[in-house]
């Protein structure tokens, strides 16, 4: 996608996606904080056009994989709740 803006159901699905992926996590301190920076990030570039919005659309992209990736690590090797988790 180098160059094309993506199309706003793109970014909204892309935006679903990172926000599924981080509600994967075991941990409550990675799953929100995932949740919160995707807001942040999505709320950010939501007045972004032309090739900004194609650079952030394909740094979406690759945080997505990455989230993805830690997040399987993370349920792989999860502890105990957290003391937030458990009120």
């Amino acid at each position: 996608m180098s160059g094309t803006p993506p199309t706003r159901s793109a970014c909204l699905a892309l935006y679903k996606n990172v926000r599924r992926a981080g509600l994967q996590f075991k941990d409550f301190n990675f799953r929100e904080y995932v949740v919160r920076r995707a807001r942040e990030r999505f709320e950010a570039g939501r007045a972004a056009t032309g090739a900004d919005a194609a650079r952030l659309y394909e740094k979406g992209i690759e945080d997505l994989q990455v989230v993805r990736r830690q997040s399987t690590l993370n349920r792989m090797y999860a502890h105990g709740r957290n003391v937030a988790e458990t009120m």
